[in-house]
């Protein structure tokens, strides 16, 4: 996954998961997830590290899996849905990371 920038998604109507760590440290900038979504959480670490610049969130998604967004420096904006916000406070702590990233410009 070391070499792959871009993932689009939206025609995928049966991702039901993607792999603990799948693209951690990796150069992904962006990653569409389905316009269906059927994909109900993301693992530890998913997107741990890597180059991701923006992120939109599907509706139905209920978990945020530890260290999800952790180390992504490039991520400037999320987008997110009513069922991603009141999940968990690792959503939160993407905010935060936003946040203070923002700040710090």
């Amino acid at each position: 996954n070391a070499g792959i920038t871009g993932v689009d998604c939206r025609q995928c109507s049966n991702l039901m998961a993607i792999g603990q760590r799948a693209f951690q440290s990796s150069r992904l900038r962006v990653f569409t997830f389905p316009d269906e979504n059927q994909l109900l959480r993301l693992p530890r670490a998913s997107f741990e590290s890597c180059k991701l610049e923006e992120v939109v969130l599907p509706e139905g998604l209920t978990e945020i899996g530890p260290c999800s967004f952790e180390d992504c420096y490039e991520l400037r904006k999320v987008t997110f849905c009513e069922s991603v916000a009141r999940q968990s406070r690792r959503f939160y702590s993407v905010l935060e990371h936003l946040v203070l990233h923002e700040m710090r410009l």
